[in-house]
């Protein structure tokens, strides 16, 4: 039965695969990522080419795609001037002022980042994927900085009224209404995220923890992640059906196979080190390795709270090292104030 009590951890912006437990829960849930509109542009040089070819003075949309080829290759000032020229040229340029809310938030210069945002909101409509990207940056700011859930929820579904097979925003509503106890709204977007494509390992774990959580209902959730790592096994269905494997009887060693493989296709792949530490903490007493995948999985991802929140579990039942664990508890505190699993370590560790 010990294996029961394997903790999860799953793909990023994920909730729990199995029941709470103690001495310590993880729970992937780190906000959504706000989504760039740079992807499928032509390069630097095409875009340059195309303007001088027509003799005439590039247009913002060419402006704009000579910045998304920077961008694409890292290059985050050039695109931030091209995408500042593009404005120059149309001042409503609704894709410029979106990535250049995108890049302003990974800054975090939230004022300026939503400046831009609710620029881009502003600006004359032109096709409906784009504003269906710009109310999701909205959406997700708004949740995540602004706190105000009432918005979010509005420019969420207006998000799905213009694109109704919006990934992200199907998948972040979708656990967003699963959080705050509407799972009836919730399963419809995670199931109809998880049918556009069976193979995306995100969109399955995100779909199979709503399924244990909210339905309790583990057959189905291993037949859905086992479907998404037959069709091809990224790192975070091969990490998701790991963690839920590894809590099955019988099933902790081929479960910690597939945490090992997770992390052979993405060494970076911090949710994977942290299921793997979990996994030789509760199912094999494994002390010394369990706090070397949980020191891995901050050190892949240092603003993991939930991470550092079982670390410090760990510290304080297993190494009895109340001092350690208290740091990593205020670390924790300082990065998300009010999430639960530091609120409880707060309190039953006295600080």
């Amino acid at each position: 039965q010990k294996g029961m009590r394997a903790i999860a951890v799953l793909a990023r912006r994920s909730v729990a695969l199995l029941p709470r437990v103690r001495p310590s829960r993880i729970v992937s849930h780190r906000p959504p990522m706000l989504r760039s509109v740079c992807v499928g542009f032509r390069s630097l040089s095409t875009a340059a080419a195309s303007a001088d070819d027509d003799g005439d003075a590039p247009t913002a949309d060419q402006i704009f795609a000579a910045g998304a080829g920077c961008f694409q290759k890292g290059d985050t000032t050039a695109a931030e001037n091209m995408f500042k020229e593009a404005l120059r040229v149309d001042p409503q340029h609704e894709r410029s002022l979106l990535q250049l809310g995108v890049i302003e938030f990974s800054r975090r210069n939230l004022h300026e980042a939503k400046a831009f945002m609710t620029d881009a909101l502003e600006a004359p409509f032109t096709t409906s994927e784009l504003r269906a990207n710009t109310l999701y940056n909205l959406a997700v700011f708004t949740q995540e900085v602004d706190r105000d859930s009432s918005l979010a929820i509005q420019y969420f579904e207006q998000c799905l009224e213009q694109d109704p097979n919006h990934l992200p925003a199907l998948m972040d509503f979708g656990k967003y209404l699963a959080l705050n106890n509407q799972a009836s709204r919730a399963e419809p977007l995670l199931e109809r995220a998880w049918s556009l494509d069976h193979s995306n390992g995100l969109a399955a774990t995100v779909y199979a923890s709503f399924t244990m959580r909210m339905q309790r209902n583990p057959r189905k959730a291993q037949q859905i992640l086992e479907k998404a790592v037959e069709l091809g096994g990224d790192a975070d269905s091969l990490s998701a059906l790991g963690s839920l494997l590894s809590g099955l009887p019988g099933q902790a060693r081929r479960g910690k196979g597939l945490l090992l493989q997770a992390i052979s296709k993405n060494p970076h792949h911090a949710t994977a080190y942290a299921n793997l530490g979990s996994v030789c903490w509760l199912v094999e007493n494994n002390f010394d390795d369990a706090e070397h995948y949980l020191r891995k999985a901050i050190e892949v991802d240092p603003r993991n709270v939930e991470v550092f929140c079982v670390l410090s579990s760990f510290m304080w039942d297993v190494r009895r090292d109340q001092e350690s664990a208290r740091k990593l508890i205020l670390h924790a505190k300082s990065i998300s104030p009010d999430h639960e699993f530091v609120q409880e370590n707060l309190k039953r560790f006295g600080v």
